[in-house]
This record gives C-alpha cells, structure tokens and sequence, in this order.
C-alpha cells in the first residue's frame, strides 16, 4: 500500500474529499516521512489545478468538524481558483458560486484569521472577476453590513478589494473600466464606514480595521477634499489615533494615502492645509518617541513625514520659512541611529536635489541644510563593533546599506557642491586620523570619512586644494583591512586628481600594491592600479620599473585581479610614442610566451606540466590584447600593433592545439585567446587564417570542444566578407558541421546532452547567413540539415542554446543580403523559400509549440520574431501553417480560449511593429501556459 496509489486521481476508491483530508494530514502531521509528504504534497498541488478542486473545496469549508488545516487547504485552493481559473466556471453557474462563497463567509467569521483571510481574498477575486456582479460591493454591504460579528470579515473584504484593484494589471480600457466601477463603490463603502466608525469607540481591533479599510479606499473616494478631511475618520486618524499603540500603524497609513491623493496640490488645496498643519505635532511626537528609544513609532512617522515631503515637494522648493522647517525636519529622521528608519527618507533629498537642480536660486537657500545633510551622512556608514563577527547575509545587508548612504551623499553633495563637500569632510578626516594615531580613537571612524570621501569623488573637481590634505594621509592610516580595502577604492576614484599633481602619485601607487599582498585587500588594490595607470598613464614614467615588477609577479594574484592590472598596463602603453609600443608590447608578452614555450617543452618531454599555469599564461595574453585593443586603450588602431606581435607568438599558440587540447580548461582559454587576437589583429592576420582553421578543424573534430565553434565564428566576422578567405571558411565551417551532425544524431537527447555545442554552432550557422549567404545556401543541403537540427532543438529547455537556434531561423527567414549589399539576389531567395516550403509547417507548429509552454517563457519575444520574419518570407503558407498549430494544441480548458487563438493569428497576420506583435505573442504564451501547467 504505498503512497503514490493512496493518492491516484485516476479510480478513485473513495470520495476525493476524504482522500484531500487524508493527503492534508499527511503533509501535517509529525512522523510521516519526506517521501510520503514530497508525494502528498505533489498530488494536493495537482489536486488545485482539477475541475473538481471547485466543488471539493466548497464541500470542505462548508462540513463541520473539518480539521482546521483542511480547512485553510480548501480556502486557500478556492482563492487560487478564482484568482487564476475563473475561466473554468460556465456563466450560469456564476451566480451560484457566488451565493455560495458568500454563505462561506458568514459560516467562517469564527475561524482563525488565516482562514478568514483566504476566504476573504476570494471574495475580492470574485468581486472583481465577475463582470455581471455589477453591484458586488453594495451586495456585500446589504448582505454582512448589519452585524458587528460579522464587521471584521466585512473590513478585510473590502480592504483586499481596494487593494486587488489598485494592484490589478490589464489593458488602458480595463483599467478605466475598473476605476470607474471601485469610484461608484466608494459611496457606499463611505457610508458604511461612517456608519460604524462611531459604534467602534472602545473596540481598539474593530476600529483598527475601520481604518485600514478606509486608508485602501482613499485613492477612490468620491468627494471634494474639505469633505474628505472633515471625515472623523481622519480626524481621528491625524489626531488620537497617532497616540494610540493599537491603531498607530493605520493612522500613519492614513496619512500617507492623504498625501499621495493630494501630490497634486493645487486641486486638492484643503487635504495639503491639513496635514502640512500637523507636521509640527508629528515633530513633536517623532522627537518624544526618539527620547524614548521606541524606534517603531520613529520609523512610522518618518515614513509620514517623508510622504507628505516628498508628494508636496514642489511646494517645498518655493524655500518658505515652513518649508525650511519641513525639511529640517526631514533631517532629524535622517539623523536617526537606527539603519530601518534613516534610509526611508533617501529617496526624499534624490528626488530634492533633482528639483534644486532646476532653479539655482532656490537652491542657495537649501544650502545649508544640504550641508548638514553632509555631517548627518559622513557618519552613518560606520561599521559597528560586532562587524567581524556578522553572517554573509549581515555583511550583504550592511553593504547595501552603505551604497544607499552613498547614492544619498552624492544628491548632497549635487546641491552643496563637491569642493566643499570635501572641505566639510576633511576636518573630521584629519581629526580621526589623528585620534587613532594617538591612541584615543579607532580605525572605524577613519573608515567610514574614506568611504564617504570616495563616494563623492566624481563631484570633486580636478583642482580642489582638500583632496591633497587627504591623500597625504593615507600612506600613515591605521593599519586594518578594512581600512587599506576603503583607501585603496579612494586612489582609484581620485586617480583623475592625481593625474593633475603628479608629486602624489608614487606614494599612492605604493600603497597601491602593498595591498596586492594581502587576501582582503586584493581586489581594491588592483583597481587603484588599474584607475592610476588609466587616468595618470602619461605620468606611469617615474613608478615603470615598479609597474612592471607587479606585472611579472601577476600569476600570484587570482584571476580577476591580474586582469585589473593589464587593464591598467594597456592603458599606459598606449600612451606610449608610438615607436615605443611595439617593443613595449612584446616585453608585455614575454612573461606569458615565455611560460606557454616552457609548458611546450615540458609536454614534449613527456615532464608534468601544471595546467593551471598555461591557463594563466593564456589568460593574460587575451587581457592584455583586450586592453590594448580596448575602449582605455588604442582602438581599432592597435590592430597595426597586435598583428605583428600575434605572428610571433602563434608558433607557442599552435603548438598548444596539440599538446593540450584534450584539456578542457587549457582549450577554453585557449580558444578565447586565439579568438580575442583575431578580433583584434584583425584582416592583417589572414596570413594565419589556413593553419588556424586546421587546427580547429582537427580540434573539434578531436574533442568536440564548442570553444572551437567559438574562435570559428569569430573567424568568420573578422574574415567573412572578404571573397578570397570565404572558400576556406566555407570548408571549416562544413567540416565542424559534419561532426556535430553526428554529435547531434539521436534525438532530442543529445542536443539536451550538450547545449553549449548547440549554442555555439548556430551562433556559427547564423553569422554565415549574414556573412557569405549564397555560398553556404548552395553548399550541397548543408543549411537543410542544419535547419532539421534547428526544429529538433526548438524544445530544448537551456535558454542559451534555444535563443542560439531561434536567431539561426529568424536569420534564415529574413533573407538579409551579405553586408555590402542592398538585396539579396533572386537565388539566395529562392533557396530560402525552397527550405522553407519544405520545413515551414513543422518549423509554425514547432514555434507555436513553444510559446505554448515548450520552452522558457523569457524565449517568448524571440519566438515571436521568427513567426513575424516567416510571415514576411511567406505570409499565405505561414498563415495556413500558424493556423493548423494553434488548431492543434488542446482544446479548452487544457488550451487557451477559441477567442484567445484568433486574437494570436490575427495579430500575426496584421504583422505591424515588432512590438505588438511581441505582446500579442506574449498575452498568448501566458494563457497557454496557464492551461498547461493546470492540467500538466
């Protein structure tokens, strides 16, 4: 008797009600083991998806007796109905559900509040789901409003409501349409709440409810502001409520939403009056609750506070004294210790500042407060004593907590300036610097004046006097990681103020690569380097001989930090004279050539060779062409440069192809080495094109490595559209193909088996289309067994791989002439029309198989684009195609609605901005999807 026939949905031994209670209890009773629950769990979750969890579930919460956690299972089964299934209810049972649901309500006002809670969101779901239910919330009204036992049910229903409609998301006229029906609402919700609200005067949860619901309704209600604010609703909640523990959360979410309706001030006139007349109390309250140390009640009237500042803040840039006084205000919560309650106003001074930005006057006043803003900030980002001892969660806490008091420095420092930002900065600096040289102080309050000062370092201009008074104090700081870690990012950021007072650079280069040595400091130290040689390059001269000392001893740093350092090492050598780069270039190489022709010699002598050590070699040759090559450093210019120097070294490069190409770390590094010095020696390379084709040729072949495919295609960008490399290209590239081909045999599995050859190769097969189309179309049916490849891969579940394919065919459908040409020619047309009537229907039934469910949903806008580019090929066979696919899937409930298919194919067949037709291809996927995953 085991557990997967105790829970079959197939014949059933006794009625499914008993069998969801006995599969409930399995999951929640102690002693049951994790195979029984995994399966229970599994068939329960199965069990909502059905037809029959409808009937079920109402049976459930309407039988006595049920344990309390079936009880929840079927509430909660019947919210994720109505929520996700509604579509499976025929119209004329509508109106029995809904008599039903509503009788559950009454029966369960009793039940535990998670329970409640469940029913209550269906009825919401119901309310706004059934469009013939015109009159839901006055049905709602009429039906529960009469009964203070069932007043609580009532609240949460219509708070869930406003909540729901507010979140709801769907098509401009839905939206209006449902706007419409919640402002009608409103009335009676209003007079409702008007009606009890009095009855619950000494029923704290009662009225705390009250509240609530009102506060989800503001943005509906249908009145003129002074009513609004006359309502004793909110007099209370701007009032006593503000004092009470019990309703103090709903009071603060009544103000915000008073706020939030009224941002446009001018026509919501008395709301603004109101609550800017009470920020005084609300001052006076946030200073007694700081007193107290009772940092709940700071945080919710921080987040008042900040709400009214930031919905009126145009109001505030007019600098009145009430307005000065707000945003002090505002600074006092900034000023709060604890991390939960300061950040609530940071997105006040961004959104502040951008204002100021705008109006120079206005901003002269604002100046002083934005200063203190400074002294107020410069001190938050300090680590606290128990930081060494903090999770990798606490530490990913507090880094982001840092960012934010960063990102909030900048707003300040935008509106105070950067010069005297720093000058504000720079006394504290040197007095804690000064402190802990003496013994008095600690190395955190050094730390958090570094991080500040770097965070600000884009703002300080070139010529600020205070930068110097710092940087002179960083080789004698406190010795502690942390604090090498925060200076060594501070060079780097400063590096442009360095580049402008070259007396600084080399004691700060120094201290740059004394953090090399140490683990922690590692990766900031490398960067201080790279900005140094980056944006002081013409200045690197007088620190060369110590530059290349680092660069020699690279291959004791991990990975990403030696690429730091050559990146900085490219800059300087670009700046070189030219006559002096080339020979530069090749004492840059050296230590790499030098270390792959020991590991050659190693291999031939049948002596162990330590891998990781040609790796590295590999590595820092690609970093170092890459740097050269790059954005800091020559440009397409370097390909003079790089060309000669690759020929040089390819005898060592092609020497690794055999001695190490079974080694699959060795080949990946390789093959991004061999592709990064095409890319950027580039046509003047054609002399090795042959040998480096036979190499990946016989690699491939040798050890399917998709690195192959890889340089391959980079081969083909550099050298596809010159007529005299395309023969050779061409054989490669049917060469590599022969041997996935038969990789590839079998299937989907072997595709599954290895996406990452998949991905590569119609990379490959695609860029060949774009580049020498008509060679390859009329290459002996190689793209037709290519495009078979492409329709067996359309289910692969890795989104690499599939995009890869999706691309290939888009490709293959647009018909894109070589680059250099208008058109393409009569024959390249013709081809692609002979493959496509050959495939075109398994290729439209494969697509619409895809964005039925067939592979991740995020491919959906790719999918999209094939059916669009086979439309324009095509549009008359793709139609007939589309159609018979979608005609296809299963019928509704298992499929998407008749209607929902038309909608597909008609906006497909309109065609229009790839943009529509990717929402249309969109909308469609979901609700497949949805009738997939119910029935799956």
């Amino acid at each position: 008797w085991k557990c997967k026939q105790r829970f079959s949905m197939a014949a059933q031994p006794e009625p499914l009600r008993d069998t969801v209670v006995r599969a409930v209890h399995v999951l929640y009773v102690p002693g049951t083991s994790q195979d029984d629950r995994r399966q229970a769990d599994e068939w329960l979750k199965n069990f909502q998806k059905s037809t029959e969890a409808w009937s079920c579930a109402d049976e459930l919460l309407r039988t006595d007796g049920v344990a309390t956690e079936v009880q929840y299972f079927a509430a909660n089964t019947m919210r994720n109905k109505l929520r996700y299934d509604f579509q499976e209810v025929p119209a004329e049972a509508r109106e029995s559900l809904k008599v039903s649901l509503l009788g559950i309500l009454a029966r369960h006002k009793d039940s535990p509040s998670n329970i409640q809670t469940q029913i209550c969101l269906g009825v919401a779901e119901l309310a706004l789901q059934m469009e013939e239910w015109r009159d839901s919330v006055k049905d709602l009204v009429t039906n529960f409003g009469s009964s203070m036992e069932l007043l609580p049910a009532l609240l949460q229903v219509l708070s869930v409501l406003a909540e729901n409609a507010e979140d709801s998301i769907g098509d401009p006229a839905e939206r209006v349409r449902l706007d419409q029906k919640m402002i009608q609402a409103s009335v009676c919700v209003m007079q409702y709440l008007h009606h009890w609200f009095p009855q619950t005067s000494g029923h704290s949860r009662h009225r705390n409810s009250v509240l609530k619901c009102f506060a989800r309704w503001i943005r509906f209600i249908d009145a003129k502001p002074e009513e609004i604010v006359a309502s004793p609703i909110v007099v209370c909640s701007l009032g006593e409520a503000l004092s009470d523990g019990e309703l103090f959360e709903s009071a603060c979410e009544v103000a915000c939403e008073l706020a939030r309706r009224s941002e446009n001030a001018q026509h919501h006139m008395p709301i603004v009056l109101v609550l800017t007349g009470k920020v005084p109390e609300l001052k006076a309250l946030y200073e007694k609750a700081l007193q107290e140390e009772d940092v709940d009640t700071c945080r919710g009237l921080t987040r008042v506070l900040t709400e009214i500042a930031e919905r009126y803040r145009r109001l505030l840039v007019e600098g009145t004294p009430d307005a000065l006084r707000m945003v002090e205000i505002l600074l006092l919560c900034t000023s709060h210790p604890d991390e939960t309650v300061a950040p609530l106003t940071f997105n006040f001074w961004d959104q502040l500042s951008r204002e100021l930005q705008q109006n120079e006057a206005q901003k002269q006043l604002f100046m002083p407060i934005f200063g203190q803003l400074v002294d107020i900030l410069s001190c938050k980002a300090m680590y606290p004593t128990e930081a060494d001892d903090w999770s990798h969660d606490q530490e990913e806490d507090w880094r982001n907590f840092r960012h934010n008091v960063a990102d909030a420095l900048l707003d300040a420092c935008s509106v105070v300036g950067g010069a005297q930002c720093i000058a504000r900065v720079v006394p504290a600096f040197q007095a804690s610097v000064a402190a802990c040289q003496a013994g008095t102080g600690g190395w955190r309050e050094v730390e958090t004046r570094l991080y500040c000062i770097r965070s600000v370092g884009r703002l300080v201009p070139k010529g600020d006097e205070s930068t110097g008074h710092i940087l002179a104090l960083l080789p004698n700081l406190p010795e502690h990681w942390r604090v090498r870690y925060t200076a060594s990012l501070l060079i780097g950021r400063y590096s442009h103020w360095v580049a402008e007072h070259p007396q600084f650079l080399a004691p700060l280069f120094a201290y740059a690569v004394a953090g090399l040595g140490q683990s922690e400091v590692c990766s900031a130290a490398a960067m201080a380097l790279h900005y140094l040689c980056h944006n002081c390059a013409p200045q690197m001269g007088a620190v060369m001989d110590q530059l290349l000392v680092v660069y020699d001893n690279l291959a004791v740093l991990p990975l990403h930090d030696q690429t730091e350092v050559i990146k900085g090492v490219g800059a300087v050598l670009s700046k070189l004279p030219e006559p002096s780069r080339a020979p530069a270039l090749e004492r840059l190489v050296q230590p790499a050539a030098a270390a792959l022709e020991q590991a050659l010699e190693a291999r031939a002598a049948g002596q162990p060779v330590v891998n990781a050590n040609v790796s590295s070699a590999l590595s820092r040759i690609t970093a170092l062409l890459h740097a050269v090559a790059g954005e800091e450093g020559l440009g397409a210019d370097a390909r003079v440069l790089i060309a000669p120097a690759i020929s040089r070294l390819w005898p060592r490069l092609d020497g690794v192809f055999p001695a190490f190409g079974g080694e699959s770390a060795i080949a990946e590094q390789l093959c991004r080495c061999v592709k990064q010095a095409v890319r950027c020696g580039g046509p003047e390379l054609e002399p090795l094109l042959n040998p480096l084709l036979g190499r990946l040729v016989e690699g491939y072949s040798a050890h399917k490595h998709s690195a192959m495919l890889y340089v391959l295609n980079g081969c083909v960008g550099v050298f596809g559209d010159l007529e005299r490399t395309q023969p050779a290209l061409l054989q490669a590239v049917i060469a590599v193909s022969t041997t996935t081909f038969q990789l590839l045999q079998g299937g989907l599995e072997p595709f599954t088996n290895n996406p990452d050859i998949v991905e590569e190769f119609f990379e490959l097969a695609g860029r060949c289309l774009r580049r020498f189309p008509q060679q390859i179309l009329q290459s002996g049916g190689l793209v037709d067994t290519m495009t078979r490849c492409a329709l067996v891969a359309l289910t692969l579940q890795h989104v690499s791989a599939c995009e890869s394919v999706l691309v290939f065919l888009e490709t293959l459908c647009t018909c894109d002439p070589p680059k250099g040409t208008n058109e393409a020619t009569p024959q390249h047309k013709q081809a692609v029309l002979a493959l496509f009537h050959a495939h075109g229907s398994a290729m439209m039934h494969g697509l619409v198989a895809a964005l039925a469910g067939a592979v991740p949903a995020q491919l959906n806008s790719r999918v999209s684009d094939v059916l669009q580019a086979a439309f324009l090929l095509e549009r008359e066979a793709a139609g007939s195609w589309v159609t018979a696919a979608v005609n296809a899937l299963p019928p509704p409930p298992q499929g998407p609605a008749l209607a929902d298919r038309q909608v597909f194919m008609e906006s497909l067949s309109r065609g229009g901005e790839r943009r529509v037709v990717r929402q249309a291809a969109n909308t469609f996927s979901h609700k497949s999807r949805r009738c997939r995953n119910r029935f799956s």
